[in-house]
């Protein structure tokens, strides 16, 4: 048989399997800015897992619109459905690093609700400019209390095992 004749054979059946999804994943949509992407996640720190999408529905978002954290969106460029990937993201890359400046001292007179908090209790707190904002009691005090408003994540190395499901 002729090289000619080869090449076209092999053209041919690749042409005629493409349409069956014979073709591997290469035809499929890779993940890139403007993608709407959908992958099951399970999240550890220190090998304990805090977060996953595993048995719920997987977690979506756009790529490029600052949906997830940009490192992980970063590792996930070029990805395809069905791809898997593990991603490591320092403190940094993650939630940034404890701010000790974060730590702040208010007076218990702000708390609205019955029930009094317990350290490690989170709280919603209203901001003087009206915005909702986090925060985790770390003391309790006769007339106050210190709260921080760090990240939960803050200050941890995040440990990511990715499975891509859907690239439109």
């Amino acid at each position: 048989m002729n090289k000619t004749f080869k090449a076209v054979s092999i053209t041919m059946l690749m042409i005629f399997l493409s349409p069956l999804g014979v073709i591997a994943a290469d035809s499929s949509p890779a993940i890139k800015n403007g993608k709407e992407v959908a992958f099951d996640y399970v999240l550890t720190i220190d090998g304990s897992v805090v977060d996953s999408t595993i048995g719920k529905k997987p977690f979506k978002y756009t790529h490029g619109k600052s949906d997830i954290l940009p490192a992980l969106a970063s590792q996930l460029e070029g990805l395809r459905a069905g791809d898997k990937k593990e991603v490591r993201l320092s403190p940094k890359d993650g939630y940034g690093e404890v701010n000790e400046d974060a730590f702040k001292e208010i007076s218990k007179t702000l708390l609205t609700g019955e029930r009094q908090p317990n350290v490690g209790d989170m709280l919603r707190i209203k901001t003087t400019d009206g915005n909702m904002v986090a925060a985790r009691v770390l003391e309790i005090r006769k007339d106050t209390m210190v709260v921080d408003f760090n990240h939960p994540l803050a200050g941890k190395a995040l440990s990511f095992a990715v499975t891509v499901v859907d690239v439109k």
